[in-house]
């Protein structure tokens, strides 16, 4: 039985932050800008988000996890990646998407492509 999200001790949850930023080089998966791993107050800090919410359903494991800014962790709330990227998400239970471009992203389940679509 694994460990629930609270149970989570502070090193191992250190750990996969530090995991995740190395992955994501300090950019933000949602906008792109270049992070701060540890500057407190301040929206460029990196933080870990759920592309499918734990409300939602998502799971806490590092498949389920994005390194964000601050900024994009508050703006988008406990919305899912499907709603974020303004499209209907693909069949996968659980979708894993990279981040190709500024605005495009790609399921590495069912490669199905998504274009971020901006709000007017």
């Amino acid at each position: 039985m694994s460990k629930s999200r609270n149970a989570m001790s502070a090193k191992c949850k250190q750990r996969r932050r530090k995991r995740k930023w190395e992955e994501s080089k300090g950019t933000c998966f949602y906008c792109g800008i270049q992070m701060h791993f540890d500057k407190p107050n301040d929206d460029t800090r990196m933080t870990l988000d759920h592309l499918v919410p734990i409300i939602k359903g998502g799971r806490d494991n590092l498949e389920n996890l994005v390194a964000c800014c601050q900024k994009c962790n508050n703006k988008w709330g406990s919305m899912d990646i499907a709603e974020f990227v303004g499209v209907v998400v693909c069949k996968c239970e659980q979708p894993i998407l990279k981040r190709q471009s500024k605005d495009n992203y790609r399921c590495v389940v069912c490669k199905l492509r998504y274009e971020f679509k901006r709000a007017a």
